[in-house]
């Protein structure tokens, strides 16, 4: 079991700067109710601080860029890749636009990665293509966390979405195939894979996710934080069924995926969690991130 404290500033300067490829894997937190940290709801005070936290160590281990996967913007059968050399827009929510009317976002992206993530999806049979579309837009599974993770707007992404036609054994692969075209490319990516855990909402914002529900995902949790990325792995597929998981657990299997590719580059992995355990219309809400350091 890994009992290790959250790695600190100092010890962020101890990590492998030579290191290309995935250099943390992460879950964050989204719920539209924290858009706006001055209307934010109470409950989600502690997620923001959360991410604020993660952000800090996250942007401390000097990534290129991030690539984020999210579960609200949806694509039917292919996966498709952000390439876009400038994000610029506002973000809606269109499912719930009272919450979200209008958050504007500015960042940078990367069609070199972009393009090569797309060419290696393919290469895998796996069917991806790039855009570049001025009319795009990020979803608020984009825009929410990565507002509080990177608020400078320095640091590039490439946004992917989740893939409805997908199963979990390709979202292992594909948090992989991030991993593999970061290595050729010699960049040092952080995934973020904005994702609830257990999903079974109900109206009611302020309403918890059924015991037993809550119950697997602090099992989930305590994997993560304990590093057991096979044992995780393994259980994915009970897990997103028996929990209800966002888009069926998708998201979690990149974010394993990546940190399966990590865990095999590093003989020492750390797990944290940042902020507390919290709910939203009876969805399960917590930021993770697994990261490689110097023992």
């Amino acid at each position: 079991m890994n009992l290790s404290p959250p790695i600190t500033r100092k010890e962020i300067k101890s990590m492998n700067d030579g290191k290309y490829g995935v250099i943390a894997s992460s879950i964050a937190s989204h719920t539209p109710r924290m858009a706006y940290e001055d209307k934010a709801w109470d409950f989600t005070l502690g997620l923001i601080d959360g991410l604020k936290e993660m952000g800090e160590i996250l942007r401390g281990l000097k990534p290129d860029l991030f690539v984020v996967n999210t579960t609200h913007w949806i694509t039917t059968f292919d996966w498709v890749v952000t390439a876009h050399d400038q994000h610029e827009g506002v973000c809606i929510a269109e499912e719930a636009p009272h919450l979200i009317p209008g958050l504007p976002y500015s960042r940078p992206g990367n069609r070199e990665y972009a393009e090569a993530l797309g060419a290696q999806l393919n290469d895998a049979e796996i069917p991806c293509y790039p855009t570049d579309t001025p009319h795009f837009h990020w979803d608020y599974g984009t825009a929410v966390p990565m507002q509080y993770i990177d608020p400078d707007g320095t640091i590039p992404a490439v946004v992917t979405p989740t893939c409805y036609a997908s199963d979990l054994d390709e979202n292992f692969k594909v948090g992989e195939l991030i991993d593999a075209t970061a290595k050729k490319l010699k960049k040092r990516v952080v995934v973020v894979v904005s994702n609830a855990l257990t999903h079974l909402v109900v109206r009611g914002p302020d309403t918890w996710p059924l015991p037993e529900h809550q119950e697997m995902d602090q099992k989930f949790i305590s994997m993560v934080k304990d590093t057991a990325i096979d044992d995780a792995i393994k259980w994915l597929p009970e897990y997103a069924r028996d929990a209800k998981c966002e888009m069926g657990g998708r998201g979690l299997g990149v974010f394993l995926g990546a940190a399966a590719a990590l865990q095999r580059e590093t003989e020492s992995l750390a797990g944290n969690q940042y902020g507390p355990y919290a709910q939203s219309s009876a969805s399960g809400n917590a930021n993770l991130a697994l990261y490689t350091a110097n023992a």
